[in-house]
């Protein structure tokens, strides 16, 4: 009995986000040690979420949410330490705010399963830290999906978009990242991902690490990444390749580079109206004219880089209200 007071206390630091690091280590050891402490830890959380989807459904009163989840618990107040009103937000989670962004939780009755959604408008971007502390800087037009037990019960996300990644090491839970086309996964390193739903290829970037990537498309043996490696994947087909990064490109941003390689205008409209948060859109006519560059967002400006398009001579175009139309 004493056992589970003591992770009813450290679950509870776990939610109120004031864990110590110490404190975080005993929890995840001893979740690991049986399966009934696993599943007794995973009730604890969802007990915390399920008050306030069962209860608060339109105001959410954190206190009394609070009181409801104790009380299911049978918590009793410790002498040495006061609870303490949660701030912002549940799961421990850290934002540092660069742009607004939209957070919410989603809730699935049946399966009592409360997803963590962050999604990051168009022209915008977003650092933030994980409960574990795996940093990631989201870019633009991007959104990330985890669940209540992240940290503690699994280490799995979902991404749409781009991001980058710098993932706290931990052999007992590896990290794992979820798309449609791949799953990725680690104990800890830096890497880069793209993966927008129109693009026609997925990226991945090493920079520090290795990398498991499984194939969601295609039934193939799982390719291993290692250091200064580059896996591209055609997601039509499944077929992926790994290639040398070359050295001068393994500090760059990737967030900030765009590359025309012999791609349509309509692509290129998308890629902009993404990076720039700008409307653009193009003529039927021109849509499928291919124009090659490559560019620097830091150093390019929107109209810097239709500037250089219409250079050539194959393009131009015009003002519509608030954005443009290439035409």
């Amino acid at each position: 009995m004493r056992n589970k007071e003591i992770i009813d206390e450290l679950v509870s630091s776990y939610l109120l986000g004031d864990i110590s690091k110490e404190d975080f280590h005993i929890l995840t050891h001893k979740i690991s040690e049986s399966k009934e402490i696993h599943d007794f830890v995973r009730n604890l959380i969802e007990i915390w979420f399920s008050t306030k989807v069962i209860y608060d459904r339109t105001d959410y009163n954190k206190n009394a949410a609070f009181k409801r989840f104790k009380d299911l618990v049978g918590y009793k107040e410790p002498i040495r330490k006061k609870w303490r009103t949660v701030i912002i937000t549940v799961a421990a989670i850290t934002l540092l705010f660069l742009i607004p962004f939209s957070f919410y939780t989603r809730d699935n009755r049946l399966q009592m399963k409360q997803l963590m959604e962050i999604s990051v408008p168009d022209g915008s971007r977003l650092n933030l830290a994980l409960p574990d502390g795996t940093k990631i800087t989201l870019n633009s037009g991007s959104k990330l999906t985890y669940s209540r037990g992240f940290g503690i019960t699994n280490r799995d996300v979902s991404l749409i978009g781009e991001a980058w990644f710098n993932v706290k090491p931990n052999k007992k839970i590896p990290f794992v990242v979820n798309t449609k086309h791949v799953r990725m996964t680690d104990l800890g390193t830096r890497f880069f991902f793209h993966d927008y739903p129109m693009d026609r290829t997925l990226r991945v970037k090493l920079v520090e690490g290795s990398i498991s990537v499984h194939n969601n498309i295609v039934t193939t043996n799982d390719l291993v990444m290692r250091f200064g490696e580059t896996v591209i994947m055609n997601k039509e087909t499944g077929e992926m390749h790994k290639v040398k990064t070359p050295v001068s490109t393994l500090k760059e941003n990737d967030m900030d580079i765009m590359v025309f390689d012999d791609i349509p205008l309509q692509e290129i409209v998308r890629i902009l109206s993404r990076t720039y948060g700008i409307e653009v859109t193009v003529t039927e006519a021109s849509k499928n004219k291919c124009f090659y560059g490559r560019f620097n967002r830091k150093y390019s400006s929107f109209q810097d880089v239709i500037d250089n398009l219409a250079s050539t001579n194959a393009l131009h175009y015009r003002r519509k209200g608030n954005g443009y139309i290439l035409y």
